[in-house]
């Protein structure tokens, strides 16, 4: 079973202590609801992101290609 861990980071680093644009606001929105129907589906594992609110922010995905996982909620 293929498993992947994705790091991912802040394009603007100072978005967590300024506030995001309208336009970023509207990306994460999207993005989130992308991580929901991954996780319906069975692929995530585990996402989630640091705590800190600089530069070094960053989210974590751990994702299993062919591994089932119950509905969120459940």
């Amino acid at each position: 079973m293929p498993e992947f861990l994705y790091k991912l980071q802040l394009v603007r680093g100072d978005m967590l202590r300024t506030g995001p644009t309208e336009s970023e606001q509207a990306t994460v929105a999207e993005h989130f609801a992308y991580l929901q129907g991954l996780h319906a589906q069975g692929k995530i594992i585990l996402v989630g992101r640091t705590m800190t609110t600089d530069e070094n922010t960053m989210g974590l995905q751990y994702s299993a290609r062919s591994r089932k996982m119950p509905p969120a909620g459940s």
